[in-house]
């Protein structure tokens, strides 16, 4: 007989458990890693549609409404061109919307019935600061702040 070709079951077997084993351990790092950066995408896609606004209202010297849907995790941005009365009307054109990926964030807000109207000049109206928090119940918070100047950043 010739010269043997191939593993051994023993072998076979030994690599298979040393896969296991690294996947073991990998795997659960993986998942957390994931679920913190759905938590870092949500701030971040908040954080770009206030920036968003800000520009777009400094731009067009005019109104822009940020709408904040804590129940739906849906947002929204709109040019309040016609009468500006802080709200998105049918004919106001949309800047921005989307739902957060994740279904395990919540968000919440301060202002007032979620909605942040930023002014021609870039100054949340009224004047204040303002924030929007995002939660994710193992990860903990993130929190957009936009400042009294219109500035946002995340925290």
């Amino acid at each position: 007989m010739r010269g043997t070709r191939g593993y051994t079951i023993l072998e076979v077997m030994i690599v298979i458990g040393i896969i296991g084993i690294l996947a073991g351990i990998a795997i659960p790092n993986f998942v957390s890693w994931r679920s913190k950066q759905w938590l870092l995408k949500g701030a971040d896609e908040i954080h770009t549609l206030i920036s968003l606004a800000r520009m777009a209202a400094i731009r067009e010297n005019s109104q822009v409404v940020v709408r904040i849907d804590p129940l739906n995790r849906s947002y929204s941005a709109c040019v309040d061109n016609g009468p500006e009365n802080g709200t998105c009307d049918a004919a106001e054109r949309v800047l921005r919307a989307g739902v957060l990926s994740s279904t395990d964030i919540s968000l919440t807000t301060n202002f007032t019935d979620n909605r942040l109207v930023i002014d021609g000049r870039g100054f949340p109206s009224p004047v204040a600061s303002r924030t929007v928090t995002l939660t994710h119940p193992t990860l903990g918070t993130k929190v957009v702040a936009v400042t009294v100047t219109g500035q946002a950043r995340v925290q």
